[in-house]
């Protein structure tokens, strides 16, 4: 009792201390975080400023080029073109003269004010007096955006020519004192911030003193006292930790096998694979996979349901597991199929053992209850006797997965070794779906293979069995791409998938052994050098400020870079989002059609400049006109690698647009 009654003692003088101890670091806090509002609050002003008057010396640039643009227009008799920059220019005026007042009076906005220091009264009111010079060169800008006579606008440009370049020297000025003040204001904040770091320091010095050593000495006289508590803690925790060892390895084996089946899952095969290519390259160990596919189970599952089902799936395991050697290891890859591991094993003997499960399964009655059913199984095996070049477990696998494929295309029930047309030529062929065709007319398709229901939603069996026509692929208005003639070449065109959505591919043609081979990829699946060849990185702040819809593409039509206006019109939430998308995944079909065909005649090397103008909708329901222009991008060797394009908005009275 009397120890509980210290132990209470010592909690209550602990948590009294921690909790002071606590207070006067809140409030420490709380006095340097409001000292540092104060002085960010005019940082922030200042750097708001710099912000403004760095756009008031754009805008004189702009207006000084458009008062030349407007005079050289109505010489040029192109007096349509003149009066929208006429427009343009009657817009920046009333910008600049806008921030001319904010800057010359401090006052920022309704509820933000600043007070000009004497430097800046000096730049705006005394000698160089540059708020009455802005005033006077907008007032002339807006002169000679209403005028007609071709005297008055000479007058005016004379005008220009004289006073532009030493009003912007003078900008520069303001510009150049706005950051010396800005910078000032940091150099306070430093000063500040070392201020309360070393009066921290100072409070958690006194803290560890006062507060801490006089509790860790009362925690220490604890100590002894809780030993026998503790010991007997000691002995709980190892009898826990005994259940717990028990439980991981029981959570272990749920991890690692299958539970249906008590195989080993697909995690582990993995694993289990990659262990023995890593031996075979280091002892040239030959090993051997096989992967079995019950034929036509699906059947099963929809005649009798999906207990049956995983009945079968239970007595084929049994059976995988009684006819395999001991050291052979079993997996459940999923669904109805298995593969099996078999190691330092020949190629006679692995197909003996495959062939030897085909028969046994052949010949064995799968009974539950009143059900009795006959099945056979197919399946593709692999060993690196026939492929010495091995290279990671998901080209082994794709290759066995090709050779079950074949399996099931001859009949079922049969086994295929796999050969070297099984093999992908190159790590980037795993990802192609492959046509063979006979003829030159790509009409007798001779065998299909790859990924080509992940590209098209078809699978490969459906054109193999002339149920679909490849050329029903292509999108209608690439039909021109086959209509070439030529048999070696690669092209960027557009398939209709089985969804009926669009999707952009790269298809290359070639002649191999009197065959013609049509390889397809999906276009997002290309990796292109666009980003390093056009520094894209360095037009950052025009992605980021422009008011215009600015984007870059690769050579397959993917977007690689693009400017946050283009968000305002697209279905992507993000730059990061609609980067490696296609138009057709973020815009109408109408739209995407219209783009992809401007697109088509910049990558055809015949024309410097697509343009054309073009409707657009915002996501908002807004609808209007741009100006789309698309140019191609080239490498060193004159070879286009991607486009550059820009599309800027009509305005609204603009009578010419279409």
């Amino acid at each position: 009792m009397n120890n509980d009654k210290t132990t209470s003692y010592v909690k209550k003088v602990i948590t009294k201390r921690y909790a002071f101890a606590l207070g006067i670091i809140a409030l420490l806090s709380t006095l340097a975080l409001s000292l540092l509002h104060l002085v960010l609050k005019d940082t922030q002003s200042i750097a708001y400023v710099v912000n403004i008057s760095g756009k008031q010396r754009m805008l004189s640039q702009h207006i000084a080029l458009d008062v030349h643009r407007i005079h050289h227009r109505y010489e040029d008799k192109d007096v349509e073109t003149a009066k929208i920059i006429q427009r343009r220019l009657e817009r920046l005026s009333d910008e600049m003269l806008h921030a001319n007042t904010m800057l010359s009076s401090g006052k920022l906005s309704d509820t933000k004010e600043i007070k000009l220091t004497p430097e800046m009264q000096e730049l705006y009111f005394g000698h160089l007096d540059i708020a009455k010079r802005v005033e006077a060169y907008v007032h002339a800008a807006k002169e000679l955006s209403h005028a007609q006579k071709a005297q008055d606008m000479q007058k005016l440009v004379l005008f220009f020519n004289s006073e532009s370049e030493g009003l912007l020297e003078d900008l520069n000025k303001v510009v150049a004192q706005y950051q010396k003040e800005g910078e000032a204001d940091l150099r306070t904040i430093q000063r500040m911030e070392n201020i309360i770091y070393a009066v921290t320091l100072i409070t958690l010095l006194l803290e560890v003193i006062f507060i801490f050593q006089p509790m860790a000495r009362q925690l220490t006289e604890l100590a002894g006292e809780k030993e026998m508590f503790m010991s007997d803690l000691r002995t709980q925790v190892e009898l826990r930790t005994l259940h717990l060892e028990r439980a991981n390895e029981q959570l272990n084996k749920l991890a690692s096998h299958d539970p249906l089946t008590g195989l080993f899952n697909r995690l582990t095969f993995e694993t289990d694979i990659n262990l023995l290519i890593k031996h075979y390259y280091n002892h040239k160990a030959p090993f051997a996979v096989i992967l079995f596919d019950i034929d036509w189970f699906k059947d099963v599952n929809d005649t009798y349901g999906h207990d049956v089902g995983d009945f079968v799936l239970s007595e084929f395991a049994k059976l995988l597991r009684e006819h395999f050697r001991h050291e052979d290891k079993i997996y459940r890859a999923g669904g109805e199929e298995f593969v099996a591991l078999l190691s330092r094993i020949s190629v006679e003997e692995s197909l003996m053992i495959a062939q030897k499960i085909r028969h046994v399964v052949e010949e064995h009655l799968f009974k539950i209850g009143s059900v009795m059913l006959h099945k056979t199984v197919s399946a593709g095996v692999y060993h690196t006797d026939v492929h010495s070049g091995v290279k990671n477990y998901k080209n082994i696998y794709k290759m066995t997965d090709i050779a079950l494929y074949k399996a099931k295309e001859e009949g079922r029930n049969r086994i295929v070794l796999v050969q070297e047309t099984h093999e992908p030529k190159n790590s980037d062929e795993a990802h192609k779906s492959i046509f063979l065709f006979e003829d030159r007319a790509l009409c007798k398709l001779v065998e299909a293979y790859g990924p080509i229901f992940e590209t098209t939603g078809y699978r490969a069996e459906e054109f193999v069995h002339k149920e679909r026509d490849f050329c029903s692929l292509i999108y209608e208005a690439d039909h021109d791409v086959l209509q070439e003639g030529a048999l070696s070449y690669s092209k960027t065109l557009r398939i209709v998938c089985a969804d009926g959505k669009i999707k952009i591919v790269r298809l290359n043609l070639r002649e191999h052994k009197g065959s013609v081979v049509v390889e397809m990829v999906d276009a997002k699946l290309l990796a292109e050098g666009i980003r390093d060849a056009m520094l894209v990185y360095n037009f950052n702040a025009m992605l980021e400020k422009t008011n215009d819809f600015i984007y870059f593409k690769d050579a397959n039509h993917l977007f690689t870079a693009a400017s946050k206006t283009l968000l305002n019109i697209t279905s992507a939430k993000t730059q990061e989002e609609l980067v490696g998308a296609t138009d057709y995944e973020v815009f109408e079909k109408e739209y995407a059609d219209a783009y992809f065909k401007l697109e088509k005649a910049v990558f055809s090397g015949n024309v410097d400049v697509a343009q054309e103008y073009q409707p657009y909708k915002s996501v908002d329901g807004k609808e209007g006109w741009v100006d789309n222009r698309k140019y191609p991008i080239k490498d060193t060797e004159g070879n286009i690698i991607g486009l550059f394009g820009v599309a800027r908005i009509l305005p609204e009275d603009y009578s010419n647009r279409p």
